[in-house]
């Protein structure tokens, strides 16, 4: 009696320590994943967004502005899916006045720079008029290029 409670005991601990063992690698990866998340393309994304649901990523794109809403694009792609749109927290404040013009343009004017986003991604959402296959609820948003400015069709009729 004493052997067969000695070897359960035994078993039992090695069954413990296989499954403290799992819970720490899943913890440590999923914690990687946050402090660390991925740097991928739209297109990437655009090719499986459900992939990538919910998930942190570093998103490096062009993205453009017009009257305040933000979209990005990947020309790269040569996909209709490779358009996608931004969600920022309604508190986001960037310390940084370009960044604050762009995402704050409401003259009217088309503008675009390449960008840096951190966010997860949320897939199969309605944009606007148009269909997008994802978007990024981001938590950060950075300029990586000058911003470009192009007058809106709006804007030339009134030149005239």
């Amino acid at each position: 009696m004493k052997h067969f409670i000695f070897r359960l005991t035994f078993i039992v601990g090695k069954i413990g320590l296989l499954l403290a063992t799992f819970c720490i690698g899943v913890a440590i990866t999923w914690l990687w994943l946050e402090l660390f998340p991925p740097t991928v393309t739209l297109c990437e994304i655009a090719k499986n967004p459900k992939l990538y649901e919910g998930k942190k990523v570093i998103l490096a794109t062009l993205a453009n502005t017009y009257g305040g809403m933000i979209t990005l694009e990947d020309s790269a792609c040569n996909s209709a899916a490779s358009n996608a749109g931004v969600r920022l927290p309604e508190d986001y404040k960037s310390n940084s006045q370009d960044l604050q013009d762009f995402l704050s343009e409401t003259n009217h004017n088309f503008l675009s720079a390449r960008v840096l986003i951190t966010g997860r991604i949320d897939s199969e959402v309605l944009m606007g008029c148009r269909w997008s296959m994802f978007r990024i609820q981001a938590t950060d948003f950075q300029l990586k290029s000058a911003v470009t400015v192009e007058p809106s069709d709006e804007q030339n009729e009134n030149n005239f």
